[in-house]
């Protein structure tokens, strides 16, 4: 497993800086994010607008609330939302449930398209993504199925990670661009700083424990063939 762990993270990599396969993929993240902030809005009695989604994986949600607690946990909620979805892939790839995790993904996706991506390349972005979800719940073969996920869970861990080292950075030397950070110290006065490191810290520790996960399912592999001999 740990041979196996090490060849996709490598190939995910590669991936993930080939120009066009790596933006298309690396959106996904984006996509989650804002859907993370839309649906925090939404349970607050808040109202979405649209989301926007660009290739420089950027995303933008427009909202509108009237309870301060609305903003306050939708702005935290992006960050955490991309963390804890991609640990749930984790977990979901762990133990077996490959179509399961395509579905949440494509659930997510479709939500988006029909309620709230109004960009252009908002909407193409999913009109190409969905039906590529699709075709891996059609998909007989297992082990493609299985690889394919994997890679996909791999790709929303490190991207969720690799955001917050962005926001972190920007939030130490440009606190005025550092998005989500930028917001809540405009709305808390807590220093943008503060807000850079507890998001990076998050995701930090759901990196921990989605490596452990993926890690255990080989030790469970090993216990069977224990017991089996």
């Amino acid at each position: 497993m740990r041979l196996k762990l090490f060849i996709m993270s490598i190939i995910t990599v590669i991936l993930m800086y080939i120009p066009f396969i790596g933006t298309f993929l690396r959106v996904i993240n984006t996509m989650i994010h804002e859907t993370g902030h839309a649906l925090i809005t939404l349970f607050t009695k808040g109202e979405v607008t649209r989301i926007e989604l660009f290739s420089n994986l950027e995303g933008v949600t427009f909202t509108k609330y009237s309870l301060w607690i609305s903003g306050f946990l939708s702005g935290i909620s992006g960050y955490v939302f991309a963390s804890m979805i991609a640990f749930v892939c984790i977990l979901l790839w762990k133990n077996g449930r490959n179509k399961w995790l395509i579905h949440l993904l494509l659930y997510i996706s479709v939500i988006n398209l029909i309620f709230w991506v109004r960009n252009v390349y908002g909407i193409l972005w999913l009109v190409c993504f969905i039906p590529f979800l699709i075709y891996l719940l059609v998909q007989k073969s297992q082990k493609v199925l299985e690889n394919i996920t994997l890679i996909l869970s791999i790709l929303l861990i490190t991207t969720s990670f690799m955001s917050t080292i962005d926001i972190l950075v920007l939030s130490l030397i440009s606190p005025s661009r550092a998005g989500d950070a930028t917001f809540l110290n405009s709305i808390t006065y807590i220093p943008t700083l503060i807000w850079g490191i507890l998001f990076f810290l998050q995701a930090l520790f759901f990196a921990y424990i989605s490596i452990k996960t993926v890690l255990s399912r080989k030790n469970k592999i090993v216990e069977k063939n224990i017991v089996h001999y």
